[in-house]
């Protein structure tokens, strides 16, 4: 097939219409052989996929700092749960790096920051509302019994 004859972007009667536009790489990639688009501008290289990370890492490392230190009477094993935040943070890290992968990518940091900050009042309130429904049970069965 010619390339004057692919349905295309070249091609007035192809699906965008845009007349008088050269035909590259990323035309080719665009179209499948029967005449649907497959391609998206968003599959394009993000150059600056790095900027969400490389500003969530400091502040990551630094709400995990805050978070571990503003309760130092705390079982060790809590620090095992930092590693969630942590793991999110890679993914932000390691994620293609497209521009349809920028928003995915700016969550997953922000949510590991949201995390670490709140990982240890989080673990607070849920282990006082086991306490809490336990004293119940333990008083309701010495009412009964």
């Amino acid at each position: 097939m010619t390339d004057h004859h692919r349905p295309g972007p070249t091609d007035p009667c192809g699906p965008d219409g845009a007349a008088g536009r050269q035909w590259d790489e990323r035309d080719e990639r665009q179209w499948d052989e029967r005449g649907e688009r497959w391609w998206d501008e968003r599959d394009e290289r993000d150059e600056r996929w790095w900027a969400v990370p490389a500003l969530a890492t400091p502040l990551l490392l630094f709400l995990l700092y805050v978070d571990y230190t503003a309760y130092p009477a705390r079982p060790a094993v809590w620090a095992l749960g930092y590693s969630v935040p942590l793991a999110l943070l890679g993914c932000g890290w390691l994620l293609e790096r497209t521009v349809r992968r920028r928003p995915l990518r700016t969550v997953l940091t922000g949510l590991g920051c949201l995390l670490a900050l709140g990982y240890t009042q989080v673990m607070v309130t849920v282990l006082t509302g086991m306490a809490l429904v336990q004293l119940f049970f333990r008083v309701a069965a010495d009412l009964v019994g």
